[in-house]
């Protein structure tokens, strides 16, 4: 078995995840210290069998192409694509009002469809709405520039 990111693998603190890799060294991110990062050579990690679900593969896998941003003090990740991109200084209830007015969906409807998620929840499901439209030609990707507009 070999080390890849997002795979589990057992150090001298005990289990976690490799999350990152750089010039030699693996970040491992463990549970029980909240998300911390600490940094092994490979010598010092021993992978472990993944016994996980179909979807933390797909999640972890989708998490190396994830971007690093700091959007009003605080940092966070997104996927890098045109919407995320367009759409990362707006809060919940802005995206929602984005995504109702590109979609020519009624914001009301849309805000007690996801009433009962939090905001970063209720933000990537509006993301996600106009994903699918540019995927399914509704929307042009272009139209992402005017955003501003919708708020």
């Amino acid at each position: 078995m070999e080390l890849q990111i997002g795979g589990l693998v057992d150090t001298r603190e005990g289990r976690g995840m490799i999350m990152t890799y750089s010039k030699g060294w693996y970040k491992v991110s463990f549970k029980e210290n909240c998300g911390h990062l600490k940094s092994y050579r490979a010598k010092d990690l021993t992978p472990v069998e993944d016994t996980r679900g179909k979807m933390s593969d797909s999640l972890n896998s989708a998490r190396i192409s994830y971007v690093k941003i700091k959007v009003g003090g605080r940092r966070t990740l997104i996927c890098g694509d045109a919407v995320s991109m367009a759409m990362k200084e707006l809060d919940c209830d802005e995206a929602l009002s984005v995504a109702a007015g590109l979609l020519s969906i009624n914001r009301e409807e849309l805000v007690v469809k996801y009433e009962h998620l939090n905001n970063g929840q209720i933000k990537m499901a509006a993301n996600n709405l106009l994903r699918n439209a540019i995927k399914r030609g509704d929307l042009q990707e272009s139209i992402l520039e005017d955003i501003w507009s919708y708020v």
